[in-house]
């Protein structure tokens, strides 16, 4: 299925759009990606690359118990043929800040048992809806505009929650999906849990003059991950969907993420085991370095750089900086627990500054 582009360019269509206030702003989990699909009265969660078991034993679906206690209680609003597109992140709202991938990831790795044991001690969780490729068999990814799929994803929650289909879903359920208007409105449930979590559209004054650095600003103050900017009239085109797990990402969809910007002590000398030669069209020169930081005079590795190098600065770095550490200026999108960068990319160089400079700044 298709992927955001992984940077909403300046003066772009969609740029554009988002500043005239006409794009939506959709909350982006930092969760895993997963498929949840109904056919033929069955569930199954897949992840993004179509894997419906997981080692060591069991299912994606077995490792969510909360999910499977919704389906059990409002499973029939969703008709056959349907296949949702979702992020599978904590239930509980203050585990959903950035960096939740990895309790997400520790979970699932587990076998069955111990996977809900351990959401038995700390959060269970739930799928984060984004997006409809298929409603009753209907590809409505590629013939109804984003607007109506996210107002869709809206109901089907609303209506959990409430134990009633919303007049949204039942539209859908009877004009979609070959349901009887006897049969909607017999349908009385037990109002469930929210493990199935609605899109978060971020809500834009029309008096806002810059809505990019007020979501920016948003992103900051809540530490969430990023937003996707979407255009609300797009559909995912012929392009964007792929058995590869590696689409082509359409241009009505991009990530606008927050990211911090430090100096780090680059150390380039494969040999020796710290950093990488390139590989493909970058064989011969440099792929990554290593980045520390020094903590009490003790240097602390932050992990690996190998993305915003040009091809002349791959090639300084195997003449120039090989076993000589120097200064870089790196972007990321934040620390791990364990101390290591997530997403670095190489901004700059620092002649300016000294390796004793850079001091620090990631978890104790």
């Amino acid at each position: 299925p298709w992927k955001p582009k992984n940077v909403l360019k300046e003066k772009s269509p969609l740029w554009k759009l988002a500043m005239q206030g006409m794009a939506f702003f959709v909350r982006k989990m930092d969760g895993y990606g997963c498929i949840l699909v109904k056919d033929s009265g069955e569930f199954k969660a897949y992840t993004l690359n179509a894997r419906a078991n997981m080692h060591p034993d069991g299912t994606l679906l077995e490792r969510l118990p909360l999910v499977r206690m919704w389906i059990d209680v409002a499973g029939s609003l969703i008709p056959d043929g349907t296949m949702l597109l979702g992020e599978i992140v904590p239930d509980e709202e203050d585990m959903q800040a950035a960096g939740c991938y990895e309790y997400v990831a520790s979970v699932l790795k587990q076998k069955v048992d111990g996977a809900v044991e351990a959401q038995d001690e700390d959060a269970y969780l739930g799928i984060y809806l984004w997006d409809i490729l298929l409603w009753a068999n209907h590809q409505v990814g590629r013939t109804e505009p984003y607007r109506n799929r996210i107002a869709l994803l809206c109901d089907l929650v609303q209506s959990a929650e409430s134990g009633k289909p919303t007049t949204g879903l039942a539209h859908a359920l009877i004009h979609g999906a070959n349901y009887s208007k006897k049969i909607v409105n017999a349908i009385d449930l037990l109002p469930t849990v929210p493990a199935l979590i609605e899109p978060q559209l971020v809500s834009i004054s029309s008096r806002c003059p810059d809505p990019i650095s007020y979501v920016l600003e948003l992103i900051r103050i809540n530490e969430w991950e990023g937003v996707v900017v979407a255009d609300p009239d797009a559909i995912t085109p012929n392009h964007a969907w792929s058995m590869s797990s590696r689409p082509t990402r359409p241009s009505a969809f991009a990530k606008l993420k927050r990211f911090v910007e430090d100096d780090f002590i680059a150390v380039w000398d494969p040999d020796k085991g710290a950093g990488e030669w390139g590989v493909g069209k970058f064989a011969g020169l440099a792929g990554s370095v290593d980045l520390y930081q020094y903590k009490k005079n003790i240097p602390i590795y932050c992990g690996r750089c190998g993305v915003g190098f040009s091809h002349q600065m791959r090639k300084e770095l195997v003449e120039e900086h090989k076993g000589k550490p120097f200064v870089i200026q790196v972007a990321f999108d934040g620390w791990t627990s364990k101390g290591k960068l997530v997403n670095p990319r190489y901004s700059r160089t620092r002649t300016d500054k000294a390796t004793s400079d850079c001091r620090y700044s990631g978890p104790a």
